[in-house]
């Protein structure tokens, strides 16, 4: 997500719902029924939505961070932030 040309936070949280949606999929389709997760056997459905909600929101919440992070600062180009960071002149 970081690297994705879109900054909208609803791009985000809908590439996050998507990625969280596939993992359910996964896990409780695509895969035998012994190598599922295992937490419908103590948690009810709704509560096996919620977690997969809360890692979406999680991956979401992760993906806008790492984009502020990987943010170049405004006005600087490559050739100064490099200078600026590892060779500096005395």
């Amino acid at each position: 997500m970081a690297a994705g040309h879109s900054k909208a936070p609803t791009t985000v949280l809908r590439k996050a719902a998507l990625t969280a949606a596939l993992a359910a999929l996964v896990d409780y389709r695509l895969v035998p029924k012994r190598l599922t997760p295992g937490w419908e056997t103590v948690l009810s459905k709704r509560s096996v939505g919620a977690t997969f909600a809360a890692m979406a929101l999680g991956l979401a919440l992760g993906g806008m961070a790492s984009r502020k992070w990987h943010r170049p600062p405004q006005g600087a180009n490559s050739t100064s932030r490099h200078l600026t960071r590892r060779h500096r002149p005395e």
